[in-house]
């Protein structure tokens, strides 16, 4: 892994975190819950995604590829799942 790849992931997890409250926000103007809560989740995490890729970039020269963003939206809805349901655990 290099320093490119390092930096992505690392603006990843960070939109993850942030997504987590995106989520909430929507679900919560919405009323949404369920498999239409599960929609807006993912579909936060390909946008996050996508601002990651374009500001690793804009940093670094990142070349902007499907692959990128698809390794991006992973990490982006892994993060934000996994501290979703730690918060959910503390409750």
């Amino acid at each position: 892994m290099n320093f490119d790849e390092n930096v992505i992931y690392l603006i990843s997890v960070i939109a993850g975190f942030a997504g987590i409250p995106v989520v909430g926000l929507i679900k919560k103007l919405t009323g949404w819950s369920g498999k239409q809560a599960l929609s807006a989740a993912t579909l936060t995490s390909i946008v996050l995604a996508f601002i990651s890729v374009a500001i690793t970039g804009q940093l670094n020269g990142l070349e902007f590829s499907l692959e990128t963003v698809v390794n991006s939206v992973g990490v982006v809805f892994g993060v934000a799942t996994i501290f979703y349901k730690a918060l959910q655990a503390d409750k």
